[in-house]
């Protein structure tokens, strides 16, 4: 136990950086950088606009950006900026008269990689042009088109054999400057990928270390109402191909000892955990048998979260586990990081899992949180709650491992779970 408690140690002061990036509040991820270059003769002035006061707050010390200069602010999406082209140092007087020439605006918004250009007009004065990732992409799309275009004019201008096959080669020229465009994004977006699941698994490691970890900051609060009882369900990640929920009071005790009765006999031991799979009694539906009712449930909220129409026909039986084996166990029980659905971001296999709900009847006194490493998303879970979560989008495409969950060691105490995985395709 010294050597964990070491190890525990060494991680919490090697990845304590990691942790604060990925707890960052609410207002972080409004954060912004913004890069303002005078590209302009005139000296520039910039002032924040308090949104609540009006005030203007100098952001460069009183100095004035003279041609060429440039600096960089760190401000929040919709905080605005005025730029002040000031009076001419040699004559010290504007054409409009006063200190002031001329005064722009601009609102940092919520893309990234923001540059605010700050340029000439000609006759006085200036113009402010803003750019972000967002208009950089399009004007590269912009530019792919235009130099086919002037290509294209040529050839018909020719004449004969060019011109007859001018649409062949304007296809075939934009097809290859998007498809070096597109590469170049891909390349981008896997180097993006790798350091987000380098920093996951250090999370990962971290937070299973730490058993004081609380459970990550809510998205909002819904509430779902089925069959006359309402529960609050918090959302704690959604994206278009992955979501995680949290429903309060999913599973009832009494269907939780109607669980563990019928494992009694079936239980048996994994690398992980005890298990058995009880199968599902639909027959005694009608007489309130409390594991049909609560497999119902499941479906009823798979369908709300969804939107789709399950039946249970064709469905998995409920699975039941058992975590925990004291604490003085050198190899205490865990899930490790998994993927249920495939993981690969590719169209969904008909009739493969796509969701899943795990409901929890006993929890343990230290360790066994929920984790979702590449999410940043932690679970610390309540008596009783379910949680849920989805990783395929309503486009048909599954989730590239977003949804990567694993059961943090059971170190006292136990665990005991419910869960349910559900199949879109199944019938009879």
């Amino acid at each position: 136990m010294v050597k964990v408690s070491v190890i525990n140690s060494l991680l919490f002061i090697v990845l304590i950086s990691i942790i604060l990036v990925l707890s960052k509040s609410s207002n972080e991820s409004l954060k912004r950088s913004i890069e303002v270059k005078n590209e302009c003769s005139h000296r520039i002035k910039l002032f924040w606009v308090n949104p609540d006061t009006k005030e203007l707050v100098d952001q460069i010390d009183g100095k004035p950006l003279v041609g060429s200069a440039s600096t960089s602010i760190s401000s929040f999406i919709g905080h605005t900026f005025e730029a002040h082209e000031m009076s001419s140092i040699k004559n010290g007087v504007c054409k409009a008269g006063g200190e002031v020439c001329s005064i722009g605006r601009f609102t940092v918004n919520e893309n990234y990689h923001q540059i605010i250009h700050i340029q000439n007009l000609g006759l006085g004065g200036f113009n402010i042009v803003h750019k972000d990732d967002k208009t950089t992409a399009l004007e590269g799309a912009s530019d792919v088109w235009l130099m086919c275009e002037e290509q294209t004019k040529s050839d018909i201008l020719e004449g004969g054999d060019i011109a007859a096959t001018a649409f062949d080669r304007l296809t075939s020229c934009v097809k290859s400057r998007v498809d070096k465009k597109l590469k170049e994004a891909n390349d981008e977006i896997k180097y993006q990928e790798d350091i987000r699941f380098k920093m996951a698994n250090a999370w990962e490691n971290y937070n299973c270390a730490d058993n004081d970890v609380e459970t990550s900051e809510i998205v909002e609060t819904k509430m779902w109402r089925y069959k006359g009882v309402q529960r609050n369900v918090e959302v704690m990640h959604d994206k278009p191909q992955s979501k995680i929920h949290v429903i309060s009071d999913f599973i009832s005790p009494e269907e939780c000892q109607a669980m563990m009765e019928a494992a009694e006999s079936q239980l048996s031991n994994t690398g992980e955990a005890k298990q058995a799979v009880i199968k599902v009694p639909w027959d005694k539906e009608k007489d309130n048998n409390p594991i049909a009712t609560l497999s119902r449930r499941v479906y009823g909220y798979t369908n709300h979260a969804t939107g789709l129409s399950l039946k249970k026909n064709g469905q998995e039986n409920l699975t039941i586990q058992y975590f925990g084996r004291g604490e003085s166990d050198t190899e205490a029980d865990q899930n490790r990081p998994q993927c249920d659905g495939a993981c690969t971001g590719q169209p969904y296999k008909s009739a493969t899992k796509f969701a899943k709900l795990v409901m929890y009847c006993e929890v343990a006194d230290k360790g066994g949180a929920t984790n979702f490493k590449s999410a940043g998303v932690h679970i610390k879970p309540a008596k009783h709650t379910g949680l849920f979560f989805l990783y395929r989008g309503d486009d048909g495409f599954m989730d590239k491992g977003t949804t990567t969950y694993s059961g943090c060691p059971v170190i006292s105490g136990e665990k005991k779970i419910v869960s349910l995985s559900i199949r879109l395709g199944v019938d009879e």
